[in-house]
């Protein structure tokens, strides 16, 4: 109802609370990466370097996440290399950081063991930073190439307009809207 209401309310308003929105993300985010880097750093992940943790921390970062990922974008009809450069790049570390801190907060409190998880999610972030960060610029220019062979029609280009900035009318008309290179102007 709060979210009926704010977009009822704020119909010319739209960018600044977008823009409100995305600055007290990138705030949030830069707390709890400070958090992560003064707590979970230091005490799990130098703590237990092990095979294993070593070993389910690259498994988190493919299968155990892609698989999932793949399976939810069962009915969106992307091909193959689409549903893996989503699974590549999808849910990232953020998430894991703060179910992490909740997870291990509460298990000190009740005196239970947290074993393995604090390490294994700590060095899960760590390759995801490393790892998404030196291929998030080759990878987004391939599949950028790649995505420019597809057809017209592909499930991939549904919805695939920029984003509007300031000055632009929501809803504006069609000789507004952006238009795609595969697609010519007024085609549907």
């Amino acid at each position: 109802m709060a979210g009926l209401l704010f977009g009822r309310g704020s119909k010319k308003r739209v960018e600044s609370a977008i823009g409100f929105t995305e600055a007290q993300s990138v705030l949030l985010s830069m707390l709890v990466w400070l958090v992560f880097g003064l707590v979970v750093f230091a005490d799990h992940l130098l703590e237990a370097v092990t095979p294993a943790v070593l070993l389910y921390a690259v498994l988190a970062l493919t299968l155990v996440r892609m698989i999932p990922v793949a399976i939810a974008l069962v009915g969106q009809r992307f091909n193959r290399v689409t549903i893996a450069f989503i699974g590549w790049f999808g849910p990232r570390g953020l998430a894991s950081l703060v179910f992490l801190l909740v997870g291990l907060e509460a298990m000190d409190a009740v005196g239970v063991s947290a074993g393995p998880l604090g390490p294994v999610v700590a060095w899960t972030v760590v390759l995801s930073v490393v790892l998404h960060g030196f291929s998030a610029r080759p990878l987004a220019r391939w599949y950028g190439r790649y995505a420019e062979r597809l057809p017209a029609d592909s499930p991939e280009f549904i919805g695939d307009q920029e984003p509007r900035r300031k000055g632009v009318m929501l809803n504006a008309p069609d000789e507004l809207q952006p238009v795609h290179p595969h697609r010519t102007q007024g085609a549907d």
